[in-house]
């Protein structure tokens, strides 16, 4: 008796593979068409310049303020219009009572050594400080 030819008589099972990619490269396709933004994506407001359209040349008589980040050895050093400030929390009520009198542009000048997080941790002070239109600029600073 043999059993040996049992075994050889097997088909080796493949995957087809080019059908694979294909079912999902469809798949893809339909959930991105399908997707639905969410209200608050929907309600982002961009402010890109089109072609062709140049910034009006209005002056505004009032001052940005400009607040700005150095690198420390014990982590950063802030200064708003020429006032340091030891922490962020000092800088907020700063930016509180600035508010308060005027919606002033931001600009939050920052050294490119010093670490985004700093960056943002400025960004939602003046957010929540209500500022309404604040810059980002990354610049060497002389020391």
């Amino acid at each position: 008796m043999k059993l040996n030819n049992r075994h050889k008589n097997r088909d080796v099972a493949e995957l087809n593979l080019p059908a694979m990619v294909d079912v999902i490269l469809l798949l893809l396709i339909f959930f991105m068409c399908t997707r639905s933004f969410n209200d608050p994506e929907k309600s982002i407001k961009s402010q890109l310049l089109q072609k062709g359209v140049t910034l009006s040349n209005e002056i505004d008589d009032i001052e940005p303020i400009e607040i700005t980040l150095r690198k420390t050895h014990s982590g950063v050093m802030l200064d708003c219009d020429g006032k340091k400030y030891s922490s962020f929390k000092s800088l907020s009520s700063t930016l509180r009572k600035l508010r308060n009198i005027v919606d002033a542009k931001v600009i939050i000048k920052s050294e490119s050594q010093v670490p985004f997080r700093y960056v943002v941790e400025t960004l939602d002070r003046c957010k929540a400080a209500e500022f309404s239109n604040v810059g980002l600029s990354t610049v060497e600073l002389s020391r």
